[in-house]
């Protein structure tokens, strides 16, 4: 007996070990968002139901080439991908979306492995957690689509070139990995691969000098080797359609090019993408603002130069849609990691203004612009000969090692829980350094500098305050207005009106454990806290709208309608045509009807007593006369008559 009560303590240690590994933690974090769902799936209309429709296709006929009987005008990486999945799994939903979900687990280990090389440990940690709890992220995760798995291979690439350069002795087996990824995401998502390629090409030939990845020729093999499969689908293309077969893929990109979809503008993104990933958009701002301030030496390109030229790209051109822009949100969680992390080595510090530490005398010495300009440009007040800010060979040995100093400089882990830190470890930014260019000017107006650079310390000593009670507002205002809105009889707002409930309940949190910590003395609330308030919210509600069906069930009519038993019994054992049905909506149509029939422009083209799809305004005065048996939205089921 003794034994087993030594056992189970040993049990669950080895338990609370294991969850802490970074793998582990990652995937216990996000499989419940990935899975948890209502019970029912449905496909959502348009694009969804295009790629699983299209790979049922293929995997019903057996022929992977072009069983739509024309050229195509995609490459067919993710219909291949789905029609794999239905050859394990069976034709569902699941097995559609499933491809999606697995690169989307892959994509979030492969960001916390180019975050440890860029930025460290901790904030890579914190990074693929972020990534995980963005909205459009996590919807696209959960969709039948090509989008997160081009993005693993892009992520796989980048992680490849960094790995290169770490590893000489690997190097060509590295690069050829990465050259592979991009030959592969040519047949994962056609031209789309060169915009991510694009954006990398700053930090391949501004550091070509260091690593010289372009010389290698593994990268250009790996490429090569890539694009075999995609050359491959084009030749035996060609040999049905001909010339068609390229036409199709270039007409595609240029009309895609050319046209403005729904007309969104240039400054579409600049207000769709803080939508779908508030609020992490505006942590990613500030540490976008940070590492501008404090560079991280050699992958400042991949960090800084890769999104902001892709988000170039995406602006300039002519199309614009929202999980277009998917790219950029590994790379926006990074960030807000980094501005996160800044924010927590402040609200670690005690609440001692530095300045209130200085001497009457060095006050005077101040106000008197006793400035000094150090070899690296940054302005630093040097009253008897003591330095307020970090040494420079510190701050340049932390820029060199990021990953083993973190981005601050401290410990890679940060501060252990309860540990106090002094006001000389504190990372409060340099306000003097930003206005080192207006040296001259401040000397003639020494009061307003004095002022502004008094409030630039002061505004960013409290702005982990300020937003932690921002946020709580913004939370009371939300359970506010789903309090208002339970009234509503309408399910569709109801169901919103719960998650904006729990949102705005989760982030009262975040002032709740600033108070606690900083009014009450409650020091074992330490950052980690802080940051979990941030966190938790969002996973909360993201895990209930995926209960509700809201990540999942997109067509819940449709669906139901399909598993009518009247309806299912007619289309279980009969093969239902489609009667100049082309829309998109009717993609949904192909997907759930179990024994599709052939297209045709006329009913009088059918065969009595066949079964049809046709449109509710067909016109009246057909000659071939039919029985209506259901309607469905805009859609009739109907049988032939003799």
């Amino acid at each position: 007996m003794s034994y087993k009560i030594r056992l189970f303590p040993s049990i669950w240690r080895q338990i609370y070990l294991l969850t802490r590994l970074p793998y582990i933690s990652l995937l216990i974090w996000l499989l419940p968002l990935l899975i948890c769902n209502s019970g029912q799936s449905s496909l959502m209309a348009h694009d969804e139901g295009y790629y699983a429709g299209r790979a049922r296709q293929m995997f019903d006929s057996g022929d992977w080439i072009a069983p739509w009987g024309t050229a195509h005008h995609k490459t067919p990486g993710p219909y291949w991908l789905i029609a794999t999945a239905y050859n394990l799994f069976g034709v569902s939903e699941f097995s559609a979306r499933f491809p999606s979900a697995i690169a989307s687990i892959l994509a979030l280990f492969i960001l916390y492995e180019i975050g440890k090389i860029i930025v460290g440990k901790k904030v890579a940690w914190l990074a693929a957690t972020i990534l995980s709890v963005e909205f459009l992220w996590l919807q696209s995760s959960r969709l039948a689509a090509p989008d997160i798995p081009m993005i693993l291979l892009v992520l796989l690439a980048i992680l490849s070139l960094l790995k290169a350069e770490l590893n000489p002795k690997y190097s060509d087996f590295l690069l050829f990995i990465a050259g592979l990824c991009f030959g592969l995401g040519f047949l994962t998502r056609s031209f789309m691969i060169l915009l991510p390629m694009v954006a990398l090409l700053p930090y391949l030939i501004k550091e070509h000098h260091r690593h010289h990845h372009l010389a290698n020729l593994r990268l250009y093999l790996g490429l090569a080797v890539g694009l075999i499969p995609v050359l491959a689908w084009l030749w035996l293309s060609w040999l049905r359609y001909g010339a068609e077969s390229f036409g199709q893929l270039l007409g595609f990109v240029v009309e895609l090019g050319s046209e403005d979809r729904n007309h969104n503008g240039i400054l579409f993104y600049f207000w769709n993408i803080p939508l779908k990933s508030f609020p992490w958009f505006f942590f990613a701002i500030l540490g976008l603002i940070v590492v501008l301030r404090r560079p991280i030496a050699n992958y400042q390109l991949i960090l800084v130069g890769f999104p902001l030229v892709l988000f170039t790209e995406l602006s300039i051109f002519s199309t614009r849609l929202s999980h277009y822009a998917l790219g950029l949100y590994p790379f926006m969680a990074l960030l807000a990691a980094v501005g996160l992390d800044w924010l927590g080595k402040i609200y670690q510090c005690r609440q001692i203004d530095a300045m209130n530490r200085v001497s009457t005398s060095e006050k005077l010495l101040i106000q008197n612009n006793n400035f000094l300009e150090d070899g690296e440009g940054i302005t630093t007040i040097q009253p008897r000969g003591v330095r307020l800010l970090a040494d420079k060979r510190a701050s340049t040995h932390n820029r060199l090692h990021p990953q083993r100093h973190g981005v601050f400089g401290h410990k890679e882990w940060g501060m252990g829980d309860g540990e106090e830190i002094t006001n000389a470890q504190c990372p409060m930014p340099n306000a003097a350094g930003w206005l080192s260019l207006f040296t001259q000017k401040r000397m003639k107006f020494p009061a307003a500098f004095n002022k502004l650079l008094s409030w630039m310390r002061k505004a960013e000593k409290n702005l982990p305050r300020n937003l932690s009670y921002g946020i709580g507002i913004l939370g009371i205002l939300l359970i506010a207005v789903s309090i208002f809105a339970l009234v509503s009889q309408d399910a569709y707002i109801r169901d919103r009106t719960n998650l904006g409930f729990i949102l705005g309940l989760g982030w009262l949190i975040v002032p709740v454990v600033w108070i606690a910590r900083h009014r009450f003395g409650q020091k074992f609330l330490t950052e980690n806290y802080w940051f979990a308030s941030w966190l938790i919210p969002c996973w909360l509600t993201l895990a209930t709208a995926g209960s509700l069906g809201l990540l999942s069930d997109y067509n819940p009519t449709l669906k139901a309608f399909f598993q009518d038993p009247a309806i299912a019994s007619i289309l279980q054992t009969h093969p239902v045509s489609f009667v100049q049905v082309y829309d998109k909506n009717s993609v949904l149509l192909h997907f759930y009807t179990p024994i599709p029939g052939q297209e045709v422009d006329s009913i009088s083209q059918l065969p009595t007593s066949s079964y049809a799809w046709i449109y509710k305004q067909q016109n009246p005065q057909l000659s071939t006369s039919y029985r209506i048996l259901a309607t469905l939205q805009e859609y009739q089921l109907i049988q032939v008559l003799p």
